[in-house]
């Protein structure tokens, strides 16, 4: 499973966001990066995420569009979308979190505040 998180501008809570990712479930962490003026990149770097640039601000569709992208050029079939910000930890989280390979596709919405 990959988790992809979109973010602009959240040096002070990816960090915290990318740390508390429950790696038990999520196999990689991919922080989309939509034209920060911050250190997001680094700190998310830091904490073990993979990072993928944009360069520019896109908007956040433009975010999530690309870590699909990156995510099927990289093999995964289950991919959830976290917010950038430390309103969505582990805590919070449905029980949407398990592996399954034998359920059918499911949705499962995270609170985010």
């Amino acid at each position: 499973m990959l988790g992809i998180v979109p973010v602009l501008d959240e040096e002070e809570k990816i960090g915290l966001v990318v740390a508390r990712v429950p790696r038990d479930v999520v196999d990689e962490v991919l922080v989309v990066d939509d034209g920060s003026t911050d250190d997001s990149t680094a700190v998310a770097r830091r904490e073990g995420a993979e990072v993928l640039e944009l360069g520019a601000t896109l908007g956040v569709g433009a975010a999530i569009r690309e870590g699909f992208r990156y995510a099927q050029a990289a093999g995964f079939d289950v991919v959830v979308v976290m917010a950038g910000t430390t309103r969505t930890l582990r805590r919070r989280y449905p029980s949407c979190w398990t592996r399954s390979s034998t359920a059918p596709p499911i949705s499962c919405k995270v609170p985010v505040g």
